[in-house]
């Protein structure tokens, strides 16, 4: 989490409130890629640690996987 904050330039209490702005939402959709692609854990549980609903994280988590191929040496790929 706090690598993706500093990549993102978001502040990592900001990935765990509900919100939707812009950056942290970007910011969210990777790592929420992150958690379930790399990691393994279940959508369920980072919609949770994120503050969103289910079916949202599962749609954030398609954008995240699309931002860090776009942005591979920035984004941990």
């Amino acid at each position: 989490m706090e690598k993706v904050s500093e990549a993102m330039r978001v502040a990592k209490q900001d990935l765990l409130v509900k919100g939707r702005t812009g950056p942290i939402s970007r910011a969210k959709a990777v790592l929420i890629h992150l958690g379930v692609d790399r990691m393994g854990l279940p959508v369920r549980e980072m919609a949770e640690l994120t503050r969103m609903s289910g079916p949202s994280a599962s749609v954030a988590r398609w954008r995240g996987r699309e931002l860090v191929s776009e942005n591979p040496n920035k984004l941990f790929n």
